[in-house]
């Protein structure tokens, strides 16, 4: 029996997502019997290239991930002003053409924005975006955040009361205006999943650099979700 309870524990440790619509119900208690089965969003590939700009080329791998049929990315944005709805549509249809991440220049990282939606508390799209929307807006007792966070000094002290993991952060600074990107420095930030008695605002970190063309920041900051926990 023991063994079982181990073996079950070390399944819910290696989860890495859940569906909003299992982490609430109406009684915005967590359940931990639905989550078991992680969904399958893609896989992670790795291919081997060779740099032919140099004289001695060496052959390099290059990882991937190519998302299933019908998945894919999402994101949240909250405007005080309806006028910006288009200015943010605009941004993300350009970021597409351009990519996100590493390789954009192999063609790595492009995408098209399919669909978006307000949320709401009646279900559009199936019961985990009512429930994103309620787990939105719930005020604790336990605060999980969907974002990496990275908290300033007096928010350090909360810390120690909740359950996180730490992450390193790095990689480079593209722009227009510099031929070659280069390598910004590296912070550490709460990971995404991170449970806190409190919800930390985080900050807007400065990745400035000599070679910085214009300011460059990061947002850093809080993004959470308030549950309950099933004890």
């Amino acid at each position: 029996v023991l063994q079982e309870a181990v073996k079950e524990q070390k399944k819910l440790k290696k989860i890495a997502y859940v569906r909003s619509s299992h982490l609430y119900n109406k009684e915005g208690v967590y359940s931990v019997g639905s989550i078991k089965e992680a969904p399958f969003f893609g896989q992670f590939l790795t291919t081997q290239r060779v740099s032919l700009r140099t004289e001695k080329s060496r052959p390099y791998v290059v990882g991937s991930f190519k998302f299933a049929p019908e998945a894919g990315l999402y994101c949240i944005v909250g405007v005080e002003n309806e006028d910006d709805i288009d200015r943010i549509k605009s941004i993300f249809e350009s970021l597409g053409y351009t990519g996100i991440g590493g390789k954009r220049g192999s063609g790595y990282g492009q995408f098209i924005v399919e669909d978006e939606f307000e949320l709401d508390e009646f279900p559009l799209c199936g019961d985990d975006d009512a429930a994103l929307y309620q787990l939105l807006h719930q005020n604790g007792p336990i605060f999980m955040s969907i974002s990496a966070v990275t908290p300033v000094t007096d928010e350090i002290g909360e810390i120690g009361n909740g359950t996180y993991k730490l992450m390193r952060r790095s990689g480079f600074v593209y722009s227009e205006s510099i031929v070659e990107p280069y390598k910004r420095n590296s912070f550490y930030a709460l990971q995404e999943g991170s449970c806190m008695l409190k919800a930390l605002w985080g900050q807007i970190i400065e990745l400035n650099h000599e070679k910085s063309p214009h300011p460059i920041y990061k947002n850093m900051t809080g993004f959470w979700l308030g549950v309950n926990i099933d004890e």
